[in-house]
C-alpha cells in the first residue's frame, strides 16, 4: 500500500502529513448510490415524453439534489487530508477538504498521553492488528471509528481530540514514534501501545 504519511523535519518543527485514502468501504458504498443515481437519471430521461411537465419537474430537482449531496460527499471524502505541526510549545492540528479547512492548536504542557482508541467491550480477533480495516474481525465500530475520526486521541483538560484519521495501524504507530521523539517528555504514551509495538515486532 502506498505511504500516505510522511515527515518533514524542520529546524525547529516537525510537520506530519496525512494523506489517508477513503476506506474500501465508503468506497464501495459510494459507487452503489453512484449506480442507483444512474439508474435513476436513465429511467428518467427515457421516461420523458411519458411524465406530465410538473412531475418531470420535481422529480428532475429531486434526482439533481441527491446526485449533488453525492458529490459534495465524495469530494470532501476523497481531498480529506491533515498535517500535525509540532513545534517546542504547541500541537498544532489541521484538517482540510476540497470545501473547507479547520486549525486547532494545543499548548504541549496541556495534553495528556497519546492514546490509541479501542472499542469497549469489544474482542480484537487475534489474527487481527490494532487498526488494520483490511482484517475483518474487526468491530464494525472500530472501523467506523478509524474511518470517521481517527483513532489516535489525547485529553486536552476534559476532551477528547481524535485525529489520524483513516490511518492504519503501522501508520499510527510510526507517526507515535515520531511525535515522541520530537517532543521528548513532553508526550507521554497511553498503557496500550505496550501491546501495540509488542504486537508489531511479532
Amino acid at each position: 500500500m502506498k505511504n500516505t504519511v510522511s515527515f518533514q523535519w524542520g529546524k525547529e518543527h516537525l510537520e506530519v502529513d496525512i494523506h489517508a485514502p477513503a476506506d474500501r468501504r465508503s468506497r464501495i458504498l459510494i459507487g452503489l448510490e453512484a449506480t442507483v443515481l444512474l439508474g435513476f437519471w436513465t429511467g428518467l430521461l427515457l421516461r420523458r415524453a411519458l411524465l406530465p411537465e410538473t412531475l418531470f419537474i420535481v422529480l428532475l430537482l429531486a434526482v439533481g439534489g441527491l446526485t449533488a449531496a453525492l458529490a459534495i460527499r465524495a469530494a470532501a471524502r476523497f481531498t480529506h487530508s491533515e498535517k500535525i505541526f509540532v513545534d517546542a510549545t504547541h500541537i498544532t492540528l489541521i484538517q482540510s477538504t476540497c470545501f473547507r479547512k479547520t486549525v486547532r492548536s494545543y499548548d504541549l504542557a496541556g495534553i495528556g498521553p497519546l492514546r490509541y482508541h479501542f472499542p469497549e467491550n469489544e474482542a480484537v480477533a487475534p489474527t487481527c492488528r490494532p487498526g488494520d480495516l483490511f482484517c475483518d474481525g474487526h468491530s464494525a465500530q472500530l472501523r467506523r471509528a478509524l474511518a470517521h475520526s481517527g483513532n489516535l486521541f489525547f485529553t486536552y483538560g476534559s476532551k477528547r481530540v481524535y485525529f489520524g484519521k483513516g490511518v492504519y495501524s503501522w501508520h499510527a504507530e510510526e507517526m507515535a514514534f515520531y511525535l515522541r521523539l520530537y517532543c521528548g517528555n513532553a508526550l507521554q504514551f497511553g498503557p496500550e501501545w505496550e501491546a501495540i509495538r509488542e504486537d508489531a515486532e511479532h
